[in-house]
């Protein structure tokens, strides 16, 4: 049995919905957890250093 979250996102890949109803330049945005810290280049930057 496939958890909720595959099953949501298979009904919406064959249902040709996004998952969000909030684009930006036509590309659906992930919603974003209260609390959750700022995406930066630098957050990104140190991310890449970290797997390398």
């Amino acid at each position: 049995m496939a958890d909720p979250l595959t099953s949501k996102t298979s009904r919406a890949a064959a249902a040709g919905g996004a998952l969000s109803s909030v684009t930006r330049n036509g590309v659906p945005l992930l919603p974003v957890r209260p609390g959750a810290p700022r995406v930066t280049p630098e957050l990104i930057r140190q991310l890449q250093q970290e797997l390398r």
